[in-house]
């Protein structure tokens, strides 16, 4: 290597081996995955951390909080070496496997108590999560890893607020497979653009694309995947101002929950159900809603934050419209605090209207009244908070 070529000419076969599969790391990586992807063909899985470790000692690998990063001569000395090994189309299979097999298993989590966490580390990854993206995209046949990619990481897109970013690697992941590919992976990289776009305000193609997903999921009788199909176009219908079709999707779909058993789903729709009976003027309704969905979730303990906080969010306009602003204050302050807990951003349309009624209660309050409300809400812990949220509706 001519960046280090005399440390690295120092180095046994298999630590020379091992650096050049490094590269593939995109911003570094933990030794559990390095251990994953690097190991085999001289490189023994025993022998890595203290590989890793001779590596850090002659500066030809950095370490930092767990994870293993090349400086970038280092790394382009790297890509060379293996280039002409002949093994980086196999490395980067396995690091593509690797990063699809994590984002699968973290999504699977996602709705659970260790969300922020889970989110966190996607986070770190994403560099990672790209790269093997990227290269799906550029093999024959990878069209369905991408797919799968996109699938996994959709909800992780859009609550960090990665929307343009999210739908573009989707939209490429669909170009890149068979428009007739009836597959449920298909489907749901449909149903989650669709959701993207809706997010960034194109509402005809967000429409669309649940449209498809929602054909291709009742040609397969998918009723769990029908039913998230429906919620979308629910959502479209709701941002449209329809909340007549909206309820109309809304109520499918939790009929279909129903019917399958799935309780933890069905808290989903009656959130929705609450936020068309807001919008249309029903109070009492919309608490109702609020407060079984809310109700839901606690007696499964499916503690997932943002949905919670979504619950919470509309009790607040309830409470507010109803004229109870320290009430409707107090559980604004709950869900900044969880929003912030676990790192989820708002789309804008949504942040203007959360900025409209706070400005709104704070003036109804008086500012001393406001941030003694607001700073109540958000001290509570998440039991406090559901307690709280539920003690009106109960």
């Amino acid at each position: 290597m001519t960046a280090m070529s005399g440390s690295y000419d120092l180095l046994e076969e298999s630590r020379k081996t091992l650096l050049a599969r490094l590269c593939v790391f995109a911003g570094g990586g933990s030794l559990e995955a390095i251990e994953a992807v690097c190991c085999g063909g001289g490189v023994e899985a025993q022998d890595v951390p203290d590989a890793l470790t001779t590596l850090v000692e002659k500066s030809l690998v950095n370490v930092e909080a767990g994870r293993y990063r090349m400086p970038e001569t280092v790394r382009e000395d790297a890509v060379e070496k293996l280039a002409k090994s002949g093994e980086k189309e196999a490395i980067d299979e396995r690091h593509r496997d690797y990063f699809l097999m994590l984002a699968e298993d973290t999504d699977a989590k996602l709705n659970g108590a260790e969300q922020g966490a889970l989110l966190s580390r996607l986070e770190t990854e994403h560099a990672n999560l790209r790269s093997a993206l990227s290269w799906s995209l550029q093999q024959e046949g990878g069209g369905m890893a991408a797919l799968r990619l996109c699938g996994a990481l959709q909800t992780f897109w859009r609550m960090r607020g990665h929307i343009e970013e999210g739908r573009q690697w989707c939209e490429a992941a669909l170009k890149r497979t068979d428009a007739a590919d009836r597959s449920a992976e298909r489907a749901r990289v449909l149903n989650g653009t669709g959701v993207l776009a809706r997010l960034q305000g194109d509402d005809a193609t967000a429409r669309a694309y649940h449209e498809q997903s929602l054909a291709i999921r009742r040609a397969i009788g998918d009723q769990k995947a029908i039913a998230a199909s429906l919620n979308g176009l629910g959502n479209v219908a709701s941002g449209q101002g329809d909340y007549a079709a909206a309820r109309a999707c809304y109520e499918e779909s939790l009929a279909i929950k129903r019917a399958l058993g799935d309780e933890k789903s069905a808290a989903g729709s009656l959130n929705n159900l609450g936020f068309v009976a807001y919008h249309q003027g029903d109070y009492p309704t919309a608490g109702r809603y609020y407060a079984q969905s809310l109700t839901i979730r606690r007696d499964l303990g499916n503690m997932n934050t943002e949905a919670i906080a979504s619950t919470l969010e509309g009790l607040a306009e309830v409470s507010a419209a109803e004229g109870d602003w320290e009430r409707g204050v107090r559980l604004w302050g709950m869900v900044e605090a969880l929003r912030e807990r676990i790192g989820a951003s708002r789309p804008p349309k949504e942040q203007d209207a959360l900025d409209q009624n706070v400005a709104a209660a704070r003036q109804a309050l008086g500012e001393e009244a406001f941030l003694v409300a607001w700073a109540t809400g958000g001290a509570m812990t998440l039991d406090q908070a559901l307690a709280y949220a539920l003690e009106k509706q109960e």
